[in-house]
């Protein structure tokens, strides 16, 4: 699909369909019937279809079309096809409240991709960019030319104080009792798609629709609030793989601070330990402020270092580290000091240094215990992240999969927090296994464990 063209015909046909609409909207009376659902139809929603199913057909004849107002499409059974609702908000439309839209939206594979939502009356227009992203246009809204573009990204909700944005027809008290589960400072009611467009621009946090809704009313908007880093979720369907595109950056975000607070533990702790094993007043001077950091628990003085560091991510990697650098410390130290004493022996006859033979001996001899420490230590930088963030995610800073926890908790969305649990627990399997095949891939070909394994 060239998107650059796709984006430049749907942008225009949504202008030229406002138009359109914005004709009928302003004259004395219009005529209002009603489909076989109920739903009210007026000469400005046939139009408006009229005008963009002939320029989408024109522009994309191999492209299957879906429109609300030409029943014959909806039994289309395809799974890449254009959709449009050519007025959206038609109740708000007749009864001249302004807030409906023009919606057109390219769904690839189930799930909308492109979109652009046009309010005319209101003279705001969403939509994507080629690239995905969106944005809302500023200025006259020309036909012929693109004018300033406002780059769109969803706010940081605050949980304890969220902005909530509701359907003005369709708010029932199934709507109002969900949006009581939450700590919610101000509701407000908008129509048509534009609400989703809302949450794109943060001016809202959650838009909750509990009653029935058809694609045509929800892909544009869903298109544009994902190019705003938003998401739409099911009630029913808060499963690991809708949830994936919330889930997925929160685990590289986790992984990331637990990899490196792992190799801060590897590089001060294997350092520490040769400090350690050279000088036994080093270590009687600096071992019990080791061991004091390893038992006070993480939980307790978390808080107290993100307020120190002021920064979330280098608190979230020096809690991590804490928790994980002293079983690389303690292993080491005894590797060190598990030297055959016959081997010292020899290479004090011949003459070796004490830097030779800790290169050429201790530190071979260290390799086993240092690496059965990393493998400790490496599930222990992760739970040390995860901690860490729990902390951090209750001060409403946004990081990673506890953060994702705590936010499903608040919301109620049991099945992503146990999406994010099963995420975690993954994630230190994978780091434990990879760790494994690190220590059978250096100890294979000498060390006495790894070739009776081999064997």
């Amino acid at each position: 699909m060239d998107f650059d063209r796709l984006c430049t015909v749907m942008r225009r046909l949504a202008l030229e369909a406002g138009a359109r609409i914005m004709q009928v909207y302003d004259a004395p009376g219009f005529e209002v019937r009603s489909k076989s659902d109920a739903s009210p139809v007026t000469e400005a929603d046939e139009a408006a279809d009229a005008l963009i199913s002939a320029g989408l057909t024109a522009a994309f004849p191999d492209l299957p079309l879906i429109t609300e107002e030409q029943a014959a499409s909806h039994a289309l059974q395809v799974r890449t096809f254009l959709i449009v609702d050519p007025l959206d908000g038609t109740k708000e439309f007749v009864q001249r409240r302004g807030d409906f839209t023009v919606n057109i939206a390219y769904v690839v594979d189930g799930v909308p991709s492109r979109g652009v939502v046009y309010a005319p009356a209101l003279r705001r227009m969403f939509y994507t960019r080629p690239d995905g992203t969106s944005v809302e246009e500023t200025g006259d809204l020309a036909v012929d030319r693109v004018g300033g573009q406002r780059a769109l990204r969803v706010s940081q909700p605050d949980n304890a104080a969220l902005l909530v944005v509701a359907s003005k027809s369709h708010r029932d008290q199934a709507t109002e009792d969900y949006i009581a589960r939450y700590a919610v400072a101000d509701a407000k009611s908008a129509g048509s798609s534009l609400k989703f467009c809302l949450v794109a621009t943060g001016e809202a946090d959650l838009y909750p629709r509990l009653g029935r809704t058809m694609e045509w009313d929800t892909a544009a908007g869903h298109a544009v609030l994902s190019g705003a880093g938003g998401h739409v979720v099911r009630f029913d369907d808060h499963t690991l793989v809708s949830d994936w595109g919330t889930l997925w950056p929160a685990l590289i975000v986790t992984l990331t601070i637990t990899l490196q607070a792992l190799l801060a533990a590897v590089v001060v702790g294997v350092l520490l330990a040769v400090l350690f094993s050279l000088s036994r007043w080093v270590e009687l001077s600096l071992f019990p402020y080791a061991i004091i950091l390893q038992v006070t628990p993480i939980v307790a003085i978390a808080p107290l270092i993100i307020a120190w560091a002021n920064d979330v991510d280098l608190s979230l990697l020096i809690c991590a580290w804490l928790v994980a650098f002293f079983p690389i410390l303690s292993s080491t130290i005894l590797g060190l000091r598990s030297v055959d004493h016959n081997l010292l022996a020899l290479f004090e006859l011949y003459g070796a240094g004490r830097w030779r033979t800790l290169i050429h001996l201790r530190l071979p001899a260290a390799l086993p215990y240092f690496l059965g420490g990393l493998r400790i230590s490496g599930g222990l930088a992760l739970i040390g992240a995860v901690v860490a963030e729990f902390v951090a995610g209750t001060g409403g800073n946004a990081s990673g999969l506890a953060y994702r926890i705590l936010e499903a908790g608040y919301q109620l969305r049991v099945p992503r927090m146990f999406a994010a649990l099963v995420l975690i627990s993954a994630a230190g399997i994978a780091i434990y296994l990879l760790l494994s095949l690190l220590s059978h891939l250096l100890l294979r070909r000498w060390h006495e464990s790894a070739i009776d394994a081999e064997s």
